[in-house]
């Protein structure tokens, strides 16, 4: 595979996941856990607020070693996150703290992922560059709904199937980024 169809793949597999986490992190917050409204907000917020607080560390991070494997380490790592609530589903104490500190580490890890994945292109795009960040796009939205759709179903494949299927998708992220 070329350089610039494993970005796209790597992209692509990091979106799906992402799509699976936006439906099914909300629907184990609302339906499974039964929070109310304010406990949604307050995990939502854990989601996203890593990003805001460590992107500017991660891309200096990117920038200083290359953007290769910040990504790499850091999609791996996220690869692992799921597990987290799979093995609390398991165990029984799936609860409010443990989905926030899932969202907080997820958090951290788009933060690391983001930049250097954005640093990767001008590396794999050569003079295609408005030709790759076109096909970037539609496949990030495209397989960001196909996340939506798997996740929605997680009530009939439960929510571990969907976890394990979205750390798969990071892991194929990964070996696309190796």
């Amino acid at each position: 595979m070329s350089p610039r169809n494993n970005y796209l793949f790597a992209t692509s597999s990091w979106f799906m996941a992402w799509g699976m986490q936006s439906v099914g992190f909300a629907w184990l917050v609302t339906i499974v856990l039964r929070e109310p409204a304010e406990l949604v907000g307050w995990a939502q917020t854990a989601l996203l607020l890593p990003g805001m607080l460590f992107i500017l560390l991660a891309g200096v991070m990117a920038d200083r070693v290359g953007p290769d494997r910040p990504a790499l380490y850091a999609q791996l790592a996220a690869a692992f996150v799921p597990w987290i609530l799979i093995a609390a589903l398991y165990a029984g104490w799936l609860s409010f703290p443990v989905m926030l500190v899932y969202a907080v580490l997820m958090g951290v890890m788009q933060a690391f992922v983001t930049p250097a994945r954005d640093g990767l292109l001008n590396h794999v795009a050569g003079s295609k560059v408005q030709h790759t960040v076109l096909l970037t796009s539609l496949f990030q939205f495209g397989f960001q709904i196909v996340g939506y759709a798997i996740a929605a179903f997680a009530d009939v494949l439960g929510a571990s199937v969907v976890l394990a299927m979205q750390s798969l998708c990071l892991l194929a992220g990964v070996l696309a980024f190796w």
